[in-house]
Parts: C-alpha cells; structure tokens; sequence
C-alpha cells in the first residue's frame, strides 16, 4: 500500500474533476497572504508534511481565518510548533473556507466483498451518529441515487435545514458516481473525502485521505 500525503491526495483529486475547495500550496508567509487575499476570507491553512497521510497527524490544521493579521500569527506560530515537533515539511496549504451540510464520501477494500463505496454523515457528525450507506462497486446512477435516500437522517437534512437550501440530489449522486469511478480507476485500497461540504447546487470536497494499492 502507499498512502499520499494531503496535498498530492487533493491533486489527484482534482485532476480527475472532482471538485476541491479553492486553495494553493504555499512555502512562506507571504505567498500564503497572496492566496489568501486572492481566494478570499475566511481561509484555512493546513500543514502538509512529508510522510503524513492527513495534515491532522501532524496537528496543522487552524480554521476561521478571517484577516491578513489573524493570517500572519497563525502562520508563524503553525511553523514554529511543527519546527520544534521535527516535521519535514512539503508546504502548507492556504484553501477557502466552505459552508454547508457535512458529508463524507469515501471507499475501502472490503476482504469480502473487494471495493465498496460510502456516503454518510460528514465532519463530526461521522464519528458521533455513524450514518452511513454503502454499496459494492461498480455502481450506477441510481444506486447513487438510493445511497441518498435509505435513511431517515440523509432525507431529512437533504430538504433543507435552517439557512442551508435543499441539495440538488441529482448532482449529488452524479459527485458520488463520479468518486465510484475514480476510485475503480486509480485502484484506490482506501479513500476519505471527508468533509464533503454541500450548499444547493454547489459541492466541494474539503479534505482528502488516500491509499494506493501496491
């Protein structure tokens, strides 16, 4: 197995037209209030790190960024507790701060029954209610489609919540056809999009964690 790090995982996402969150790759203070100030507040910075497969295994991750001086502290006080843990770093990764439901999208290879594909509750949700459908790849259309509907919870929160507008479904299940067929692809053992933010039409994967076979 070879597990990617953050950044490369998010390429290779994106490179196979599975939309990501606005963001670039940065290696110094100022190339991060750059992107920043291009994307657009609020922002998050992310520590990618050689050898790590989720920038949370080297703690680096600060949300809510909503300012060029909250940019420069955080920064500085990010490199400088991964400097003294011993990370060799790649980068970190300025992105755009995204809004909606929380989904996660992801798939593993099952010793039984080989690939399978998951749709579920995403962000902290995911390891509080455990909601969840799977399916066997290949999947069609309406397979997708049925991942969406077989619970009380999905249903619910798809209709709309609060402020949050109801999901477009049909876009929805096309996003978890579209991860279906890249991960049969790409021959991935194991994946998580996770959060996978949803506002309306719009649908983003927000974080990335992938294992290749071989």
């Amino acid at each position: 197995m070879r597990a990617l790090d953050y950044w490369t995982s998010r390429e290779l996402v994106k490179k196979h037209n599975i939309p990501v969150c606005e963001g670039e790759l940065v290696k110094s203070e100022s190339e991060a209030l750059e992107v920043a100030r291009k994307i657009g507040y609020p922002v998050v910075i992310k520590a990618v790190a050689e050898g790590a497969t989720h920038k949370t295994d080297v703690g680096g991750v600060v949300t809510h960024i909503n300012c060029d001086e909250e940019l420069v502290i955080t920064f500085r006080n990010l490199m400088k507790e991964l400097e003294e843990k011993g990370h060799q770093l790649k980068g970190v990764a300025v992105e755009k701060m995204e809004k909606g439901l929380e989904f996660i999208v992801g798939a593993k290879t099952d010793e039984l029954f080989g690939r399978v594909i998951l749709f579920g509750l995403g962000g902290v949700l995911a390891e509080v209610f455990k909601v969840f459908s799977v399916r066997v790849l290949p999947i069609r259309k309406k397979d997708a489609i049925e991942m969406l509907t077989e619970t009380k919870q999905f249903n619910k929160l798809l209709g709309g919540f609060r402020n949050i507008p109801p999901v477009n479904k049909e876009k929805l299940a096309s996003f978890i056809l579209k991860v279906a067929k890249f991960v049969e692809k790409k021959h991935i053992y194991e994946m998580d999009l996770n959060p996978v933010f949803v506002f309306g039409d719009r649908i983003v994967a927000a974080d990335y964690r992938i294992v290749l076979e071989g």
